[in-house]
């Protein structure tokens, strides 16, 4: 058995680790994950390790072996107990859980429906069920799932690609789409782009919600099982505009530069930049590091929009003239 110090024992320090910060929803033991990824990813070194991982799954194992590292220094030569960091890497696993639970009660409570996009129907899906055949690597959660993704809210999943290739969809959060190819010139506002499936959540279906250890909850849910779909919209232009969904395309060659430019912005703050490249392509936008470029940028929202209000002012000038 492990004896640890009187000073920072097990019990002590599993104390700390649960305790609440004041004004937060988190706790001293999520805080300080927070501050090991900050001081990990602080350290050019490490930033460098990470352009090393050949695709996302690597990327997700290298990221928790860095962050161990800085937490195995810590506790070796700050706390002078390295014992503890194998428990407080346990503690947030369980705080994690705890934490799943809760919202997962509480959301069934509601009456919660989940939503995943695909652009294919329900009569088009094996068993008319969703299935858990996507792997994903989510750096987010720290995890690599293989399982059904889904929103709570249905303007927080939408396909809007209709194809044969069940994988060939575009599934995001919030309300901003961002492509890099045309796939939505020469669409109708009506035409049906894909849909999106909601299931309501019970206690056995599997479907937990993604939880990151600092304690972050990003909104999105997954489940390993088939789940029973209940209720199915169709994604359309019109649809997504309706629901405040932006979306913008620009040319692949772009994707670094607008990366590092939407970097630490909130989804309110990218759309106001998107808006302004699409309002003017003659703009040169640089990033931190001094570098210069004009950018394309195609704003469907916008687009639609002035369509739409052109199209009623339109109509509305006719049925002046026939009564005149």
């Amino acid at each position: 058995m492990v004896e640890y110090p009187k000073k920072y024992s097990k019990e002590t320090a599993l104390k700390v680790f649960r305790k609440q910060l004041n004004s937060t929803d988190k706790t001293f033991a999520q805080a300080l994950y927070s501050r090991f990824m900050h001081q990990t990813f602080n350290n050019p070194a490490n930033n460098e390790k990470l352009k090393t991982a050949q695709n996302a799954r690597e990327s997700v194992a290298l990221i928790s072996a860095l962050i161990k590292k800085t937490a195995d220094k810590y506790f070796s030569s700050v706390i002078e107990n390295p014992e503890l960091s194998d428990v407080f890497f346990q503690e947030l696993e369980a705080q994690r859980q705890a934490k799943q639970d809760k919202i997962k009660q509480e959301a069934i409570e509601n009456g919660m429906v989940l939503w995943h996009a695909t652009p294919l129907s329900k009569e088009e899906l094996d068993g008319g069920v969703l299935k858990g055949t996507t792997e994903r690597p989510d750096l987010m959660w720290e995890k690599v799932f293989t399982g059904v993704c889904a929103f709570p809210h249905s303007n927080g999943a939408y396909a809007i690609k209709k194809a044969k290739d069940e994988q060939d969809f575009a599934c995001k959060g919030e309300n901003l789409v961002r492509l890099t190819d045309n796939r939505l010139d020469g669409k109708k506002p009506d035409e049906v782009l894909g849909y999106i499936h909601g299931h309501k959540l019970t206690p056995s279906d599997g479907f937990v919600p993604t939880v990151a250890l600092d304690g972050t909850v990003p909104g999105e849910w997954t489940t390993e099982k088939e789940v029973s779909i209940d209720e199915t919209k169709e994604v359309t232009l019109n649809s997504l505009r309706q629901n405040d969904v932006h979306i913008f395309a620009f040319n692949k060659n772009d994707n670094d530069m607008i990366k590092k430019l939407a970097a630490n912005k909130s989804i309110e703050e990218q759309i106001s930049l998107f808006e302004d490249m699409a309002a003017h392509p003659e703009r040169t936008y640089a990033d931190e590091e001094g570098n210069f470029r004009k950018i394309k940028v195609k704003d469907y929202y916008n687009q639609d929009k002035n369509q739409t209000n052109m199209m009623m002012l339109s109509a509305m000038k006719s049925l002046g003239k026939g009564l005149g």
